[in-house]
């Protein structure tokens, strides 16, 4: 468990040091459209792990440029989709985060769902795979972060 925390724990400083200069609100859908696929990895997102996500989300030195009103109309448009079909929210997702084009929105993006995949103590193979999809649809390396192809314990 110490490898894990630690590496998290690098990648998390990392990340908050590079996350102060995104405040334009496609890194903000693609950063909740990210964690919310995260979030549904593993089948069901009921309404306690949603509250956990939004607050994470809103504490998060990522969304230290956006309004709570921000992060809540973005939170509430992808899951809008996602009650309607899973997958639905899902292509919508996927569609912003092909938009994105700077590289380190891109990355701080992937650290942030592996943030999120690992919020339980157990980033899990569901989540690793979704993260995979996340980078592919970003043409980011899984490489980037250690732990998406490391294999469980």
């Amino acid at each position: 468990m110490g490898f894990f925390t630690n590496l998290f724990q690098k990648s998390k400083d990392e990340a908050i040091a590079a996350y102060g200069r995104f405040t334009h609100k496609q890194f903000l859908e693609a950063a909740i459209g990210a964690s919310y696929m995260v979030g549904v990895a593993d089948g069901s997102f009921d309404q306690t792990e949603k509250d956990k996500m939004k607050q994470f989300l809103a504490a998060h030195p990522a969304f230290k440029g956006f309004t709570s009103d921000d992060i809540m109309a973005a939170f509430l448009k992808i899951d809008a989709f996602y009650a309607l079909d899973r997958f639905w929210g899902d292509k919508e997702a996927l569609k912003v985060l092909k938009s994105v084009q700077d590289q380190d929105e891109k990355e701080a993006i992937v650290f942030l769902t592996c943030m999120i995949g690992a919020a339980d103590g157990n980033f899990d193979d569901n989540e690793k795979a979704v993260v995979k999809t996340i980078c592919n649809a970003m043409n980011v390396s899984t490489n980037i972060h250690p732990a998406i192809n490391a294999k469980a314990a």
